[in-house]
């Protein structure tokens, strides 16, 4: 994750995302996922590590970006409540 062209695409809603993230983390919902997945393409090529809150959507999210050709996705495992869990480090990004 520390590496320069690692993708975190967090799949939750923008309310979720807003509350805490990983830093420089993309927000683009699962049920928006599909019609905004060209925004992605320039990181096609890239490591993209997948999140959301539990892990449940980004599996769906995964399975979208592998079938639109991306080749390196994972799922982050235990999603956002686990990073959160373990202490690591989050943005909270501002309502306004």
């Amino acid at each position: 994750m520390n590496s320069d062209d690692v993708v975190v695409l967090d799949v939750r809603e923008t309310n979720e995302f807003v509350k805490s993230h990983i830093e420089n983390a993309i927000n683009i919902p699962l049920g928006k996922l599909e019609e905004q997945i060209g925004s992605l393409e320039k990181h096609k090529n890239h490591p993209m590590i997948v999140t959301c809150q539990t892990g449940a959507r980004s599996v769906a999210a995964c399975k979208t970006l592998t079938k639109a050709g991306f080749d390196n996705v994972f799922n982050m495992s235990g999603g956002m409540q686990s990073w959160e869990d373990n202490k690591l480090p989050i943005k909270v990004s501002s309502k306004n």
